[in-house]
């Protein structure tokens, strides 16, 4: 990375809370959850891991989903994939470094004791997430993108803020939710990995509870909120979504690559690239409708910058998720069987290889 560390200032006052706390059953659900799911990177096989350089079977069908400018040069593909999984891994982990200070932050400055005892528990899930992609990414991928320039600005304008409710809405409903869709992306190219889809599995089940979490506390907060205040939330969601926006650009990927002005044209202007994109914000876009905060204003930015389209539509999301990520995206669906069947004979191809040394 080109900078060993940043710094951030924190706007928020810390609270304590002297009197007897006020029972809610669906946070102690929440906590008693975490507690009981909470896990560590040692636990899992690391020894499982497969090479995400190597050439899978399902490289083919995904440059044709993402309308590849170009798709017979298999190396390429290959690369151009790797790539853009290992750019977005970087800035989930580098957004789950923002989250566990945004969460560390939410134990200070939350104003009652069972939601502080719950920002705790996410506390302990961010800095698992930060241990085990970091180190996914280390032995396993070989490299990491350094930060992206709109991911340092968001945090830059996050954490400065006084207000919890903000500084909630961008860590539980923006960035989280964009992490969970991310992760459904990352699961479906990187398939033939049994470790990478244990990890994501754990990951994705702790960020659902974080966004159920957002969405119990926030709920209450914009039903009483006052015209006024509720713009100037969204204005800060459209600014959210705008330096997320740029934090997932293809770009960085097409530089380091120096890949040729075709790619520049996909990454600006083709359906495959922005499906990708709208695969992201997709959840986004349905935390903010659940808290009543997606309005015309917000829908209008959001088509501006792109991130709206099929999948951008109100999820039902479970705290608890019983299927977790191996629900495939909508784009995707059609090309499940024709994925599993290469993938399988792919297999085969390999298993009669080793039989004949």
């Amino acid at each position: 990375m080109s900078e060993p560390f940043a710094r951030f200032t924190l706007g928020v006052s810390a609270t304590l809370t002297w009197g007897e706390p006020q029972p809610s059953p669906e946070l102690a659900t929440l906590v008693s959850n975490a507690r009981s799911h909470a896990w560590s990177p040692a636990e899992l096989d690391w020894s499982r891991a497969v090479d995400p350089r190597e050439p899978a079977a399902a490289n083919a069908v995904l440059a044709r989903v993402l309308e590849y400018p170009v798709q017979d040069d298999a190396a390429l593909v290959g690369q151009v994939l790797f790539h853009t999984n290992l750019h977005l891994l970087s800035q989930t982990l580098h957004g789950e470094q923002g989250a566990l200070l945004g969460a560390a932050a939410l134990v200070a400055a939350l104003p009652d004791l069972e939601a502080k005892t719950f920002a705790a528990t996410q506390v302990n899930d961010e800095a698992r997430h930060v241990e085990a992609l970091g180190r996914y990414l280390s032995e396993v991928c070989g490299a990491r993108y350094a930060p992206a320039p709109g991911l340092k600005t968001l945090f830059g304008q996050v954490f400065p803020s006084s207000r919890w409710e903000l500084l909630l809405l961008a860590v539980q409903l923006m960035i989280e939710p964009l992490a969970l869709a991310g992760f459904k992306w990352l699961r479906v190219s990187n398939s033939r990995d049994p470790l990478f889809a244990d990890l994501l599995q754990r990951i994705y089940r702790d960020e659902a509870r974080h966004v159920a979490f957002g969405l119990r506390l926030l709920k209450p907060v914009y039903a009483d909120l006052d015209e006024a205040t509720r713009r100037e939330h969204q204005q800060f969601a459209i600014e959210v979504a705008r330096q997320l926006s740029a934090a997932f650009a293809f770009d960085e990927v097409r530089k380091n690559l120096s890949l040729g002005p075709e790619w520049a044209t996909w990454a600006a202007c083709s359906r495959g690239a922005t499906t990708l994109k709208r695969l992201l914000f997709s959840k986004i876009v349905g935390t903010l409708q659940k808290v009543g905060l997606y309005s015309a204003t917000v829908q209008a930015a959001f088509e501006q910058l792109g991130v709206l389209g099929p999948f951008a539509q109100l999820v039902e999301l479970d705290p608890e998720p019983a299927s977790g990520i191996d629900v495939l995206p909508d784009a995707l669906r059609s090309q499940r069987e024709e994925v599993l069947a290469q993938a399988l004979e792919q297999a085969r191809e390999r298993r009669a290889q080793k039989g004949q040394r």
